[in-house]
């Protein structure tokens, strides 16, 4: 049986240790440089290209409905 998802969620670690104390005990230089997390990036999109998935911008509205905010999705192209 094969997987043939029509969106997948693609994500970057964000390392702010300020924020959720949990990330102090990952040290600074454990992470990778920002030219290879740049290059895992790029790596993905050809991946996802080859399978004809495309990002997509889609804008919408919070709880209220009285702004929005943009969200990036990689969905399947027909």
């Amino acid at each position: 049986m094969g997987l043939n998802p029509d969106r997948v969620a693609l994500y970057g670690y964000a390392h702010v240790p300020w924020m959720p104390k949990r990330q102090t005990i990952i040290p600074q230089e454990a992470l990778p440089p920002t030219r290879a997390r740049f290059l895992m990036s790029e790596r993905a999109k050809v991946i996802l290209q080859s399978q004809r998935m495309a990002l997509r911008l889609q804008r919408i509205p919070d709880a209220c409905g009285l702004t929005f905010r943009d969200i990036r999705m990689i969905v399947r192209q027909p």
